[in-house]
């Protein structure tokens, strides 16, 4: 009898020191945060959302995207804020979101359309900016250019619905994550 209470006694601090652990365990997990690869504000994600939103408006008014699937338009807008978080690790026009977007002669087609002044960017955008800057931007570090005609006689590294996603040889990120804004 007095074996048996001893194991009952060890398989009592045996069970405790198991919840113990897994309590434990589970503590650490919540704590263990996900770093981002940018530092990055809901400034930057409604930056460059608004931006994606504007410019796949624009393609989509003057011709390109009028028939794409939802597939194809989501990999639009995707490759649209990838160009501008490429540009901004390879320190080209600008060290921010905003510079980058806004720097002379880039994008000002898009930036002074009605697209841009008068914004409806839906909530899903601003989900693919976020993702975009919470996991990096999507395609080689090169990829930064982008064109609503084929500009240049080399095959493109994609074309989504006729806009032209180009890479630019000899780019290489000086700065990658880190901060944004």
């Amino acid at each position: 009898m007095n074996t048996q209470r001893r194991q009952h006694r060890i398989l009592g601090v045996a069970f405790i020191l198991a919840i113990m652990l897994i309590g434990i365990f589970v503590s650490l997990m919540q704590q263990k945060e996900e770093k981002s690869y940018f530092e990055y504000t809901e400034a930057d994600v409604k930056m460059l959302g608004d931006f994606m939103w504007a410019n796949i408006m624009y393609a989509k008014e003057f011709g390109t995207l009028k028939n794409a699937t939802p597939e194809e338009l989501e990999e639009a807008y995707k490759l649209s804020g990838s160009v501008v978080l490429h540009r901004l690790e390879a320190r080209i026009s600008g060290e921010t979101i905003r510079e980058v977007i806004y720097a002379p002669g880039q994008y000002d087609e898009v930036l002074y359309s009605d697209f841009m002044i008068n914004l409806e960017t839906t909530s899903e955008v601003y989900e693919w900016a976020e993702e975009l800057l919470k996991y990096g931007p999507q395609g080689p570090e090169g990829l930064i250019y982008e064109w609503f005609l084929k500009f240049r006689p080399d095959k493109p590294y994609r074309e989504v619905c006729g806009i032209y996603f180009y890479e630019a040889e000899g780019i290489t990120k000086k700065v990658t994550g880190g901060k944004v804004n």
